[in-house]
């Protein structure tokens, strides 16, 4: 999949450009998209207890500060293991993506979801446009799941982090629509935006990378 990635990031790239632009025009065009109705209400027809509580788990990690110590920690690790480079990527593009959103969502201004049209299980204050959660979950745990697949000799640790990752990234999406915090528009728009930032860091990780092995030899 890395491998796919890497050959065809231009192409994909211009994709996910594309997507964001024309799913902002929606947005500002029409704030409430029947389509974005219609996912969520056929999502929240799952009334299992256990799937509730595992959105509520997966969106949990999301939430100031847990995210912002989640991303401290697995920073400190790489740092106190000599890897400065994975360290400083991981904090800043997390925290930069994190404030991208931010921004994002003050310039665009779509409101959340409301009860008339779905349920809503957390009355949220700031702007819906894109989901900050799939945005920092697909920066952070897809930095994760790339800086520990170039340690092919971890053993279980590393298999266990890089598969949480990818599960992570798969169904925050998923919770913050059942969750009826965010439109299905607003997780796409997370994603895409997610991946462009993901790209880019990795980009930059690399490039830091081999100045650094030019350097030593």
């Amino acid at each position: 999949m890395i491998l796919w990635f890497k050959k065809n990031n231009l192409t994909l790239d211009l994709i996910l450009v594309f997507v964001t632009l024309v799913l902002t025009g929606l947005v500002l065009f029409r704030p409430v998209l029947s389509f974005d109705v219609l996912i969520t209400n056929n999502m929240q027809l799952i009334t299992n207890i256990w799937f509730a509580r595992l959105m509520y788990l997966v969106s949990f990690f999301g939430n100031s500060p847990y995210m912002e110590v989640c991303v401290a920690l697995f920073a400190f690790l790489f740092w106190t293991k000599q890897k400065r480079n994975e360290a400083l990527i991981l904090a800043i593009a997390t925290g930069v993506s994190a404030i991208l959103g931010i921004v994002i969502k003050n310039i665009i201004q779509r409101p959340r979801p409301i009860g008339q049209s779905v349920e809503v299980f957390a009355n949220l204050l700031d702007k819906s446009f894109p989901s900050n959660h799939v945005l920092t979950y697909t920066v952070f745990f897809g930095l994760l799941y790339y800086l520990f697949s170039q340690f092919p000799k971890g053993g279980i640790f590393i298999l266990f982090i890089r598969l949480v990752s990818l599960l992570l990234i798969f169904l925050i999406g998923f919770s913050r629509i059942y969750l009826g915090v965010h439109w299905f528009s607003d997780v796409v728009a997370g994603y895409t935006l997610g991946i462009l930032f993901l790209h880019s860091s990795i980009k930059i990780y690399s490039s830091l990378s081999k100045k650094n092995k030019h350097a030593v030899r």
